[in-house]
């Protein structure tokens, strides 16, 4: 009997699958590869669009011409020349806001700086300042006009004896014997000692109105009130001057140095009231102050003032004192010294 004979495959185990672990292992280039972020995508876009909004507003409104000031519009200056507050505005017109900014876009335009710059040049009762866009800027000017009181004294021209018509030689009886009469009582009195007698000088008074600026306004007309409250300045003139409205008869300077000795005569403690003050053009850097009590003070330019009137009242309390009623002038122009008579 034959046997059976089968064939059994040998198992190759090269070939053999394992079999796979249900968790598989990230690759390591899928691991980089995340989902993107939709939410932060828009936060990004609208980041970068905003900010080239605001790129945009600050570039149009603010730095480019589109709100430039092109017209200045200068009214009420009538003391003040108007070329030169057209020139104060350029130079504010040329400045820059925020090192950035040009100062001459009308929304940035400051204001104030301008007020301050024409202030401290011209004395002002207001200005008044209006933007009116895109390219226009007012000025209103409200000068100070007839603050204070100006007392010209213009010497009249006094006829001498070489002016006078020499007498002819024909003449009455009468007039020889009053001549020959005159002659004896003169020969009488030749050993005495003639004393020459000038004419005194006559001067033509006036009154002006005269602004903070200098500049006489009007003639004439001052009221009492006026003369009593304004601060009063006193020139003398000799008879070739002329004196009219318009004219500039001191700087600014002056006149607010005048204010301010009014002012500070005004505070001190001494009981000081001024009458007027005597200003010599010649003599710039020194002024006379006339109380009322009727005696003066010589006051220089060139030391503060304060220090002056301090050494004024001092010198009335401590030195003149019971004599005050008969002072005629204290000098205050030497520094550290007071002299008084």
């Amino acid at each position: 009997m034959l046997k059976r004979r089968f064939y059994k495959p040998k198992r190759n185990l090269n070939r053999v699958k394992r079999p796979q672990s249900r968790v598989q292992r990230p690759h390591p280039e899928r691991e980089q590869m995340q989902p993107v972020d939709i939410n932060v995508v828009k936060k990004i876009l609208t980041t970068v669009f905003f900010i080239a909004v605001i790129a945009w507003f600050i570039y149009f409104f603010l730095i480019s011409d589109n709100f430039f000031i092109k017209t200045v519009h200068i009214t009420g200056s009538k003391n003040i020349p108007t070329e030169e507050l057209q020139s104060i505005v350029n130079d504010n017109l040329q400045k820059k806001q925020y090192i950035l900014f040009p100062n001459k876009n009308i929304l940035l335009f400051a204001k104030e700086d301008l007020i301050k710059d024409i202030s401290d040049k011209y004395i002002v009762e207001n200005i008044i300042i209006d933007k009116n866009p895109p390219f226009e800027l007012r000025i209103t000017l409200e000068e100070k006009l007839a603050r204070l009181i100006l007392k010209t004294k213009t010497l009249v021209a006094i006829p001498t004896e070489a002016d006078e018509p020499e007498s002819k030689e024909e003449g009455t009886l009468n007039e020889k014997k009053s001549a020959q009469e005159d002659e004896e009582v003169e020969q009488g009195s030749e050993e005495d000692e003639e004393e020459a007698t000038e004419p005194e000088p006559v001067y033509t008074i006036d009154y002006f109105y005269l602004d903070v600026n200098g500049i006489i306004v009007s003639l004439g007309n001052i009221s009492e009130h006026d003369r009593s409250t304004l601060p009063t300045i006193e020139m003398e003139f000799d008879n070739q001057t002329l004196v009219k409205p318009g004219d500039i008869i001191m700087d600014r300077e002056r006149v607010e140095y005048i204010f301010s000795v009014y002012e500070t005569v005004g505070k001190s403690k001494a009981g000081l009231e001024l009458d007027y003050i005597f200003y010599n053009p010649e003599i710039e850097d020194e002024i006379t102050i006339t109380t009322k009590e009727g005696w003066q003070a010589f006051l220089s330019t060139q030391i503060a003032l304060e220090t002056q009137i301090k050494k004024l009242e001092l010198a009335l309390d401590e030195k003149i004192r019971e004599n005050r009623a008969n002072l005629q002038y204290v000098d205050l122009r030497v520094k550290d010294r007071v002299y008084f008579k």
